[in-house]
Order: structure tokens, then C-alpha cells, then sequence
């Protein structure tokens, strides 16, 4: 029984470490969510679309996650009904993981969006 142990120990560690890894990350992707919707509304009623609308909506998003983990980039574009479509995605790097590597390969970013489309006509209106 202590040599079946031996071989099962290391085995159910992984799978307890790789969950909670993942748990973090929906976590995180939930969270986020919600802070980028809420951002890019915010955004829609100010009424700047171009790069420095993407900027604040960049930080707004970063100080309603405040968390350390997870690089934020938020793009812009105007599409052929004149809409404005936002596009924000982060990039988790498991806290867990920092450094690490499989194989001789470094663990890469899992990576999250949000596309959320704005009319610039009626303030407020989520197309």
C-alpha cells in the first residue's frame, strides 16, 4: 500500500495543482467580464472611440481587476454600420507557474477577450 501511494502521490498533486490553475483562471475570466463590459460602457457614454478612448478603457479595467497577474490590451474599430466594436483582451499568467517549463518549454499565457459593439448614435445603446 505505501508503494502504491509512492506512485499515486506526485500523480493526484498535478491534477490538484493543474485545478487549481484553472479555477483561478475562470475566476479571473469572470471577473474580468464584467470590469471590461462595465469599462466600455462607461467609455460609450463619454463618447471618445479612438486611441485614447482605448486607453482609459484599458485602465479602468486594470484598477477594477487590480491584479497583478494579467496584462489587459483594448482595441477599437468602426464597423459598416458606424458602430464601434471594442475588443478587450488579457493575457493570465498562472501565478502559479511564473517561470516554469514543460519539456524545455516555457508555460505561455492563456489569453481571454471581450468584443462588445457600441452605437455611437444613440449614447447608452449596445448594438
Amino acid at each position: 500500500m505505501t508503494v502504491e501511494f509512492a506512485v499515486v502521490f506526485p500523480v493526484l498533486l498535478m491534477v490538484g495543482f493543474i485545478s487549481v490553475n484553472a479555477f483561478v483562471f475562470l475566476g479571473d475570466c469572470a471577473a474580468f467580464d464584467i470590469v471590461a463590459r462595465d469599462a466600455i460602457r462607461l467609455q460609450a457614454d463619454d463618447g471618445q472611440h479612438e486611441a485614447q478612448g482605448c486607453v482609459e478603457i484599458c485602465a479602468r479595467i486594470e484598477k477594477g481587476l487590480s491584479m497583478e497577474h494579467e496584462a489587459v490590451s483594448v482595441t477599437s474599430e468602426r464597423t459598416a454600420a458606424g458602430h464601434i466594436r471594442y475588443v478587450a483582451r488579457t493575457a493570465f499568467s498562472p501565478p502559479f507557474l511564473k517561470g516554469a517549463q514543460v519539456f524545455g518549454v516555457a508555460v505561455p499565457p492563456l489569453e481571454h477577450e471581450v468584443v462588445f459593439v457600441v452605437s455611437p448614435y444613440r449614447a447608452g445603446v449596445i448594438a
